[in-house]
């Protein structure tokens, strides 16, 4: 049982630092909040038992890593959209090409 606990909370965190370093940092907390449940969970079944607690130490460890990573790249990521001009230049082609196109189905 424990032991199934720990590989599940190593799963959660490896997959929260992997989600950190990416561009979809935002569902990093996610599996770091599943994986600091587990490790608690761990850390309760470890309590009963005097065993080593390194495993324990080292996924709270990893899972303070993912979120500093995700909360250093929320603040310091900024979305910059620039020369928006073109943007509705385009927008306007394909509204008039999807004008012309419904127009000739209408004609049908």
């Amino acid at each position: 049982m424990k032991k199934t606990f720990i590989f599940l909370t190593i799963t959660a965190l490896v997959l929260a630092i992997l989600l950190s370093v990416l561009l979809i940092y935002n569902l990093t907390i996610i599996p770091s909040i599943i994986g600091l449940i587990f490790g608690l969970v761990v850390f309760h079944f470890s309590k009963k038992s005097v065993q080593i607690k390194k495993i324990i130490q080292f996924a709270f460890l990893l899972i303070i890593i993912a979120l500093t990573i995700t909360i250093y790249k929320s603040i310091y990521t900024q979305i910059e959209i620039t020369n928006t001009e073109t943007l509705e230049i385009t927008k306007n082609k394909f509204e008039k090409k999807d004008k012309k196109k419904i127009r000739k189905l209408r004609s049908w």
